[in-house]
Order: C-alpha cells, then sequence, then structure tokens
C-alpha cells in the first residue's frame, strides 16, 4: 500500500535560518504520527508545508520532495486550494469565526461545492456527531460560536474542517489550551478519525504521544 505522506530530503529555511535539515520519512494510511520534540525544532514548520500553509512567508524557502498519495505538492501545477481540501490542518487555538454555529460548520464545504439549503442540516448533524458536540449544541446551532468553551470551539473547528471531507488531518498542539476533560474527549476523537483518515498531531506531551500514536516522528533543533 502507498504511503499516505513521502516526504524525501527536506531542507526548510527562513532567510539564512534552517529549521530543517535533509528530513525524509513516510506516513502510513489510517494512522495516527506523532511529532515530539523541543520547541523550536521546526514541528509546525513541518506540519505546515503538509499544507502549504507557509507559501506567503517571504523568507521561507524550501527544498526536497513532499508527496501527498504520490503527488508531489509542490510540483508547479499543484491547485493549493485543491490541496488544502485534501489536507485540513487544525491549530494550536481554536479557530471559530464570529458567526453561527451552524454557519461555522458549513463555512469551508459552500466554498468548494454547491449544495442545497436542504442538505445544510444534515450535513452538520453528521459532522458534529463525528467530533461528538451534536448533543451539545443542536438546541442552538443559531447562536454564536464565540459563546462555546474553548474545547466545544475546537470540536467545532475539527467539524469544520471535516465538513469538506479531507483524506489527511494535520494537528499543531490541539489540546494545549484545554481542560483535562476537553483534552480525554479530543483524544478519544484522535483515535476513532484514523479509522478513515490519516492523522499527523504535533505534541510538547509525551504521554499523549503515546498514547493516541501508533507511530512517532522525533524533531530536534539544528545545532
Amino acid at each position: 500500500m502507498r504511503p499516505a505522506i513521502q516526504i524525501k530530503n527536506l531542507n526548510v529555511t527562513y532567510d539564512s535560518i534552517k529549521v530543517i535539515d535533509d528530513f525524509s520519512c513516510e506516513v502510513k494510511e489510517n494512522s495516527v504520527t506523532a511529532i515530539v520534540g523541543p520547541s523550536g525544532c521546526g514541528k509546525s514548520t513541518l506540519l505546515r508545508c503538509l499544507c502549504r500553509m507557509n507559501d506567503h512567508i517571504e523568507s521561507f524557502h524550501l527544498a526536497g520532495k513532499v508527496l501527498v498519495k504520490g503527488e508531489d505538492i509542490y510540483h508547479p501545477d499543484v491547485d493549493v486550494y485543491k490541496l488544502r481540501k485534501r489536507v485540513g490542518l487544525i491549530y494550536q487555538k481554536p479557530c471559530v469565526f464570529p458567526k453561527s454555529i451552524l454557519k461555522n460548520v458549513l463555512f469551508g464545504v459552500k466554498h468548494i461545492k454547491e449544495i442545497d439549503k436542504k442538505d445544510y442540516s444534515e450535513i452538520a448533524e453528521r459532522v458534529l456527531k463525528e467530533v461528538n458536540l451534536w448533543e451539545e449544541v443542536k438546541d442552538r446551532l443559531g447562536n454564536l460560536a464565540t459563546t462555546l468553551s474553548m474545547g466545544q470551539q475546537q470540536r467545532l473547528a475539527m467539524a469544520r474542517t471535516l465538513a469538506v471531507e479531507p483524506e489527511i488531518l494535520l494537528m499543531d498542539e490541539p489540546t494545549s489550551s484545554l481542560d483535562p476533560e476537553s483534552t480525554a474527549v479530543i483524544e478519544s476523537l484522535i483515535q476513532k478519525l484514523k479509522t478513515h483518515r490519516t492523522l499527523l498531531l504535533v505534541t510538547h506531551q509525551p504521554e499523549q504521544a503515546e498514547k493516541v500514536s501508533d507511530n512517532l516522528i522525533f524533531c530536534n533543533i539544528i545545532k
């Protein structure tokens, strides 16, 4: 089976500062891979390379190959917007818009395909159930998303990303700002999601990496 991700001799610099040096790895499909290491070793940079979120940083330079399902995602012909549909990113701090819960869920998917309004409810219910949030918000979908707790906001951000049906889900320390109860919920979701998606998780918590991951990538600071 072809790996979901292949990284070959990856080098990343910001101006003259090298943060990733000749790095290679493969990530299996339908698995959880944790990326660990000290602050400043390039964990988040590595994650963002996989969905080309560094492209607009003027000092950013990349050499090497990054393949998603065999496709070189830095080839000039690659449609970056289509790539980001396939490879979703969940940020460290919950990212919700000052709109209703329902509009947050549908925000991404409405921008990539035509959806009949009669299907809005079905899509929202499906992805909110997938992140175990439906029962908590089903009676207040018109409320502002910013009124939710931090843990609920993070699950809402996950639901919005899952609505566009990504093949790969990148998570950059998704529980670092959450309480222990919300953290446990997210960790349980990670295990459930890997049955039909490939996940990469940046974490500073060795115990979390051991608990939820099938594979481990260790990054170190370049001397």
